[in-house]
């Protein structure tokens, strides 16, 4: 996750607003720590495979760009 901040700070886009999204959780032996979802506000826990979590992805997305 600090590389993407380094690299969103290289592109000047900090000022954007960020939603941080962790794939896979299909994959994952435990899930994200709520200390790191915490920090990566707003975030969302999700499995593109298995279509789980894509609506509040799609929901969250909706928000953000109002």
């Amino acid at each position: 996750i600090d590389t993407v901040y380094t690299v969103l700070n290289d592109l000047q886009s900090l000022d954007k607003k960020i939603l941080t999204v962790f794939n896979k959780s299909d994959l994952a032996l435990t899930p994200p720590s709520q200390e790191l979802l915490s920090e990566n506000t707003p975030s969302l826990v999700i499995s593109a495979l298995q279509k789980n979590g894509l609506e509040a992805l799609l929901s969250q997305v909706a928000q953000m760009l109002k």
